[in-house]
């Protein structure tokens, strides 16, 4: 019985195949890509392509997304750009930063800014108050994505509408499905 190894990408299969093996892997990839003889398309019948939503939304500020409904936790990054992030947590509230960057390296703690409760940096008028140095988790939430229009919805608020150009029709390169 012979044992297959795994390789270093964690798949059963020789490390470094022979020419017998290396030339199997060959025709078994072969037939999952496009080729002349099946006019481009894959063995499955599809292109291949995958669809994008590429609709463009504007933030009307509503602060649904800070308000408690989304989890917001705080990286080391985080942390280290903006100490004042600590005290929104009330059990890293009062802490050094040496201190708290240990608990999440080696104790796996996080430092929660938002969840069961409204973010702590989110003024009265819906603005956020350290908008340049906010988390990347803040950074990376888009305006009409998947996380946003559930905040809206949780809030009651309806759906964040799609950017249109001046004649209504969705901008150019844009979905008009959303």
């Amino acid at each position: 019985m012979r044992r297959t190894p795994i390789t270093p990408w964690g798949t059963p299969g020789p490390c470094w195949p022979s020419i017998g093996d290396w030339r199997s892997e060959v025709k078994v990839h072969r037939h999952d890509r496009r080729s002349k003889r099946n006019g481009g398309r894959l063995r499955n019948g599809g292109t291949g392509a995958r669809i994008i939503d590429m609709t463009t939304y504007a933030c009307d500020h509503c602060g649904a997304c800070c308000e408690g409904r989304l989890i917001v936790e705080a990286d080391e990054l985080d942390i280290l750009r903006e100490a004042r992030l600590i005290q929104a947590d009330p059990y890293h509230a009062g802490k050094p930063v040496p201190q708290v960057l240990h608990a999440l390296r080696y104790e796996w703690k996080a430092v929660l800014i938002a969840g069961p409760r409204p973010c702590l940096f989110l003024s009265v008028d819906k603005q956020c108050t350290i908008y340049p140095t906010r988390p990347n988790v803040c950074v990376a939430m888009q305006a009409g994505d998947e996380q946003c229009q559930e905040a809206r919805l949780a809030a009651g608020l309806p759906p964040l509408p799609a950017l249109e150009d001046e004649g209504g029709l969705p901008l150019p390169g844009r979905s008009a499905d959303s």
